[in-house]
């Protein structure tokens, strides 16, 4: 009997198998608070995406809690911690569990929930210009949060739990208020770009909600930042399916139409597509920005400042773009076509057997070499330079995904795909799947993105951020 409790309480008390959280951060959005607690070394934030938590030594975040590490439900109900034991007990839809925070674990096991603080009362603050407080709510400057919690900790620091505007903090000793923000506003994840120190993330409503924001998020400083087209000019929307940074500008490609971003002026301009025509792929070469869309191929001259469409690409659906060594490249539902960098005219890619003219769904470049997605038979294909033979590697995995998003370097290919992420070595020809098993927050990825010594993946429930650096090194 003791054994099979013992066998119980480990079976219950594990994250999913093979989950390193070490290798692996979600980035679900966490900005609807619910609950607070103050532990020994965390102030704990419940929210309806998981548990933030914040160093109290440290002064800074540490990687949210999820589903992931064996929470029952990342929409948290109640919160509490019991300073006798070390644990945080917290109350979901799915039922209540105890996080072990010296076994950094879950357990499903113990007595009643410990004793919870009632609400702080909010003494007089400073808020951010445009914000006050009126009764049970935040007012802004065009829209208005509801308090949801509030916690004085042992440290005199005040936490205001906000539905919607994150978490609200301020030390007692100057009463600044400042909004901790955490996550991409739409979480449904569908482009990303690395800019500088920044990365962008765009993405689409789901199950009837509409998009909100285009999100940006500051990598030294670990601050999110929102665009909404409810509240800035020239920003007629936020449905994104492409960004492409570069020195001046950041381009977006959206449902119908392109944006731009001036980044001298924080200007931001949209220009509508004829034809209400979903952008789907952007390239840049020179001064040319060239758009992919579901019916045909489009040009945005930067220095006229004017669109003209591309004669006879009507009927050509591009899945994907990209910008390579003397030539940009485009995947479409016809196959793989070219056009030299300093010119206009396109021509199809050709392979022996066909390779090149079948649907490509996916497209990257890395300094000469070409990598591609093919719908059927799927596989990747592979051109190391403009005179080799073309690589085949197939993927079965991929077979009937709309869209295949690909980041390459030198040595490895890295997919975003329907079934999972995948991971090609180029040196040893090896494949490698990584599901919500691994650390994905969600198995449809969407759009990938290399960042350094990290990969993140976009997907239908946030974003993910896998060290695979450090996996390696292990």
């Amino acid at each position: 009997m003791i054994s099979l409790s013992i066998a119980l309480f480990l079976l219950l008390a594990n994250p999913l198998p093979g989950f390193d959280r070490e290798l692996w951060t979600a980035f679900p959005n966490m900005n609807s608070v619910t609950a607070l607690a103050e532990g020994s070394q965390y102030i704990y934030v419940g929210t309806e995406r998981g548990i933030r938590r914040y160093d109290i030594y440290g002064e800074r975040w540490h990687r949210p809690l999820t589903v992931l590490d064996g929470l029952p439900d990342n929409r948290i109900r109640a919160i509490a911690y019991d300073a006798s034991t070390g644990e945080l007990w917290m109350d979901t839809p799915s039922g209540a569990a105890r996080w072990l925070t010296r076994l950094e674990t879950v357990s499903y096991f113990g007595d009643d929930p410990p004793p919870r603080r009632p609400p702080a009362p909010i003494p007089p603050v400073y808020m951010p210009f445009g914000f006050f407080i009126e009764g049970g709510w935040i007012r802004g400057p065009r829209r208005s949060y509801p308090i949801t919690a509030t916690l004085m900790d042992t440290w005199h620091t005040l936490w205001i739990g906000t539905g919607g505007l994150g978490i609200a903090k301020a030390k007692m000793t100057d009463r600044q208020v400042e909004f901790h923000a955490f996550g991409p506003l739409d979480e449904n994840i569908t482009a990303m770009a690395r800019d500088g120190d920044s990365i962008w993330f765009g993405g689409r409503g789901v199950y009837g909600i509409r998009e909100q924001a285009i999100t940006r998020y500051h990598l030294s400083t670990q601050l999110w930042e929102y665009f909404e087209p409810e509240h800035i000019m020239g920003l007629d929307e936020a449905r994104i399916s492409a960004i492409l940074p570069d020195s001046a500008t950041v381009w977006f490609g959206a449902w119908n139409g392109l944006i731009r971003y001036v980044r001298h002026s924080g200007q931001w301009i949209t220009y509508r597509l004829p034809g209400r025509r979903e952008v789907t792929a952007l390239a840049r070469a020179g001064t040319r920005v060239w758009i992919g869309t579901q019916a045909g191929l489009a040009v945005f001259d930067t220095q006229a400042d004017t669109i003209r469409w591309v004669g006879g690409s009507e009927s050509f659906t591009i899945h994907a773009m990209a910008a390579g060594a003397g030539y940009i490249w485009a995947g479409t539902h016809l196959g793989l076509f070219r056009c030299p960098v300093d010119d206009v005219n396109w021509t199809p890619v050709r392979s022996p057997g066909g390779l090149t003219s079948r649907p490509i769904n996916g497209l990257a470049t890395c300094r000469n070499h070409v990598w591609a997605t093919v719908e059927s038979p799927s596989a990747l294909i592979h051109l190391a330079a403009p005179d080799s033979p073309w690589q085949r590697f197939a993927l079965a995995e991929i077979h009937g995904d709309r869209h295949v998003s690909i980041a390459a370097d030198t040595s490895h290919v890295w997919l975003a795909t329907d079934l999972g992420a995948f991971r090609f070595d180029i040196s040893t020809k090896l494949w490698k799947r990584y599901t919500q098993s691994s650390g994905l927050i969600d198995d449809r990825t969407q759009a990938v993105l290399l960042q350094d010594d990290y990969v993140w993946f976009g997907t239908e429930k946030g974003a993910s951020r896998y060290d695979w650096s450090q996996d390696f090194f292990r």
